[in-house]
């Protein structure tokens, strides 16, 4: 998601002079920051889009499916992005790649919940967060060396090598999650994929029972739903549904309502996704003369603390607990963000 940023001035001929920004021959694609805004941005429209369509698409065909056509859809955006001359063209493949990105979120959090054992799961799901944060830090470090005049395509090409590798891994590696084959009605096929996840280290009773009480589909993930299981005999028990026009009409979810909106509108607003997605812009403008190499270091840098702070996040909550370290980190984003408001309120003052 972080591709554009420091690349940003020449993707968009920002460095070259007035006269000699180029018509159409590739060595970049003339922009004026609000169409930049637009190509940026339409990635998260196609993240929102991929994150609704993929749970229905995973349900009916099969998480390993939906994951290669999201494999499919990073080499197509990125190819498309690759080969664009023109902003139309970008901007589809930017949307194409914000379909698979947001689709890939929604995937990657069902199989870790149908997959990982309960002990662990909520080490992995940290972990999906971390290699995201991973993924973005080797688009910076990249951009050290590609992120300049005539080779920042290159950029996406390292891009597409990246999808073709997961493309080869989901085909012959990934397995069908147990839970999906298990609804399905391909139960001995489902107990046979999850004893190879165990190690074979658990009874036919045993592997029928974790199948019978994993309830959790894609749908109910998506839609915010509620089930619970009782434990016992291997007996499949009811599961209750909340659909989005109950969960926001029905006056029990109130509360639980408006916490979630505040804590997600306020993570976009005040998180760090702005930085990533314009700060080589704005480090550059202050900057100056030496502001683009600047702009390089200092995105890699944020993307250095950002990864770290994620793996460190999981033993802060266990020691002070969830409220307080939300709450925490919400004050330093919210400090941290007045303090860059400030500086480029009166940066005429260098």
């Amino acid at each position: 998601m972080g591709e554009l940023n420091a690349a940003s001035q020449y993707i968009t001929c920002d460095y070259l002079d007035l006269e000699n920004k180029p018509n159409g021959d590739g060595q970049c694609i003339l922009m004026d920051s609000q169409q930049f805004a637009l190509v940026t941005s339409i990635f998260s429209i196609g993240g929102l889009a991929g994150s609704f369509v993929s749970g229905k698409l995973a349900d009916k065909n099969g998480r390993k499916v939906v994951c290669l056509y999201n494999s499919i859809g990073f080499v197509i955006g990125s190819l498309v992005v690759y080969f664009s001359k023109t902003i139309s063209s970008f901007i589809v493949g930017r949307i194409i790649l914000g379909v698979a990105s947001g689709s890939s979120i929604v995937l990657t959090s069902l199989m870790i919940s149908e997959i990982a054992p309960v002990e662990i799961k909520d080490s992995l799901g940290t972990f999906n967060q971390a290699f995201i944060n991973i993924g973005i830090l080797l688009v910076q470090t990249l951009s050290l060396k590609w992120a300049k005049p005539l080779i920042w395509r290159d950029l996406f090409v390292f891009s597409t090598i990246i999808a073709l590798c997961q493309m080869g891994l989901v085909s012959f590696m990934l397995e069908e999650t147990p839970r999906w084959l298990f609804n399905n009605g391909n139960e001995n096929k489902a107990r046979t994929i999850l004893a190879k996840f165990r190690d074979n280290s658990l009874s036919h009773n045993e592997l029928t029972q974790e199948l019978y009480q994993k309830q959790t589909s894609n749908t109910e993930l998506e839609e915010q739903n509620t089930s619970s299981t009782q434990l016992g005999d291997v007996e499949q028990q009811k599961i209750t549904i909340t659909g989005w026009k109950e969960y926001l009409t029905t006056k029990k979810y109130r509360t639980s309502m408006i916490f979630v909106t505040i804590i997600l509108v306020g993570q976009q607003l005040c998180g760090i996704n702005s930085i990533i997605l314009y700060s080589a812009q704005v480090i550059t403008d202050l900057s100056g003369k030496n502001g683009d190499f600047l702009a390089k270091e200092v995105n890699f840098i944020i993307s250095i603390v950002n990864t770290i702070f994620t793996f460190v996040s999981p033993k802060t909550i266990s020691i002070i607990g969830r409220n307080l370290s939300l709450s925490l980190s919400a004050l330093f984003m919210g400090i941290c963000s007045l303090v860059i408001a400030l500086s480029l309120q009166f940066s005429h003052l260098k």
